[in-house]
């Protein structure tokens, strides 16, 4: 007699019964829900210490220095804001404009005077709002502390005018928490409630799915005489450039001692005499 082939001799004498079958695939649930939790509470350490990820121009920017660096930034931020008080008194005349506006500028008076002057202007959960400008784009990041989330959010940011006579356009996209990707929702909450706070009249586009607002600038400003006309908006390494003109109602126009009204009038300096 032919001896039986070897995958027909049985590996256990003990019968195998529904209560045995049960208990195995017990073990077998319960080893994939254990494995499943493991790779769940990694996952979150992971998203957690990414979410704490703060990019070093943003640490540098909010950085404790020594004195004298300190006072370059206040500086930087009395240069920022006395340029719009200047240019606001010297917006007289009619004629041609141009600004230029530097990151140190920028983040000179967000460290030294936002919150001073303007205590109420962001949100109370947002804090250290500071800016990276280069090439054909910038990053904006300030710190957000609430009962959901401690992090550093980043937020590309693109500026131009559209079509429309004097409007500028602010796109945001790709908007992380760290390294996490964020949605841009948490981004335009923070930009609406910081435009009613600055009564900044704003409406919301889109540009292949990325939010955009849209900032309405006056042609008639206060204390200017003849209306504005922006023609130009360049964000270039470090600075942002601004250029237009102002005319006579009919059009004409002569001088060149409005430069940088625009600014002026975005962050509405006749509030800064407070």
């Amino acid at each position: 007699m032919r001896a039986p082939d070897a995958w027909l001799v049985p590996l256990s004498s003990e019968p195998i019964t529904d209560a045995h079958l049960v208990w195995k695939f017990v073990k077998y649930l319960a080893a994939s829900l254990f494995t499943l939790v493991l790779i769940l509470v990694v996952l979150g350490i992971i998203a957690w210490r990414a979410s704490k990820h703060e990019e070093p121009w943003y640490l540098e920017a909010v950085a404790a220095e020594e004195p004298g660096v300190q006072a370059q930034r206040i500086e930087a931020g009395d240069e920022f804001e006395r340029h719009a008080l200047e240019l606001r008194n010297e917006a007289r005349q009619t004629g041609d404009w141009e600004a230029v506006f530097t990151q140190e500028q920028v983040n000179g008076w967000l460290a030294s005077d936002l919150n001073e002057k303007f205590p109420e202007m962001l949100p109370r959960y947002v804090h250290d709002p500071r800016v990276k400008i280069e090439q054909d784009h910038a990053r904006a990041a300030f710190r957000i502390t609430n009962s959901q989330i401690d992090a550093v959010i980043i937020v590309g940011v693109d500026l131009y005018l559209t079509e429309n006579p004097n409007e500028l356009a602010v796109r945001f996209h790709e908007a992380h928490a760290g390294l996490v990707p964020l949605p841009l929702s948490r981004v335009t909450d923070v930009a609406n409630e910081a435009a009613k706070k600055t009564n900044i009249q704003m409406r919301w586009s889109h540009n292949d799915g990325d939010p955009v607002a849209l900032i309405q600038i006056p042609q008639k400003v206060k204390d200017v005489e003849g209306h504005l006309i922006v023609e130009n908006v360049e964000v270039r390494e470090g600075e942002v450039y601004l250029s237009g003109r102002t005319v006579k109602p009919d059009g004409s126009g002569g001088s060149t001692n409005v430069q940088r009204v625009i600014v002026g009038q975005l962050f509405r300096s006749e509030t800064l005499h407070r």
